[in-house]
């Protein structure tokens, strides 16, 4: 049961439907406290949590689910789930406009488990690069520095 509810919100979770995410979340959650399974799925779990409430500008519950995933990732000796963690304090820290912090975060993140790694650590990096490109070209834009080229790459 944990395993689909898991799925769900994933999907729900890459088309950016962040309160049906969280529903399903939450969910998974009460139910690995109550099955005690404490492991790296639910370091996952924390950290999937953490960034749909930085996602929805609620910073104190991202950065403590954020820290505890944080912890299992310590725990288990994970260098994947540790990286996990500090992408997704670096997508708290670009959702309060930090974003010096937001792209410290996640090069440190990249750092920890290369993006080319695994699927998913290659999407956090493809969002990673699209958000800072849009960043620049909004900030570019004000002052009329964008061109026709960077503008549609």
């Amino acid at each position: 049961e944990t395993l689909f509810l898991n799925t769900i919100s994933v999907i729900h979770l890459r088309e950016k439907n962040f309160n049906e995410v969280l529903e399903s979340l939450l969910a998974t959650h009460q139910l690995m406290i109550i099955h005690n399974q404490m492991s790296m799925s639910y370091g996952q779990l924390l950290l999937n949590l953490s960034y749909c409430y930085g996602c929805l500008k609620d910073f104190n519950q991202a950065i403590t689910y954020a820290h505890k995933g944080l912890e299992i990732a310590k725990i288990s000796n994970s260098k994947y789930l540790e990286s996990a963690a500090m992408a997704v304090i670096a997508n708290a820290h670009w959702q309060q406009n930090r974003y010096l912090h937001g792209i410290t975060f996640i090069l440190y993140s990249f750092w920890i488990y290369p993006p080319w790694k695994n699927e998913s650590m290659r999407y956090v990096f493809l969002e990673a690069v699209r958000s800072i490109r849009n960043l620049l070209r909004e900030k570019l834009g004000r002052f009329g520095l964008v061109t026709r080229k960077f503008h549609n790459y």
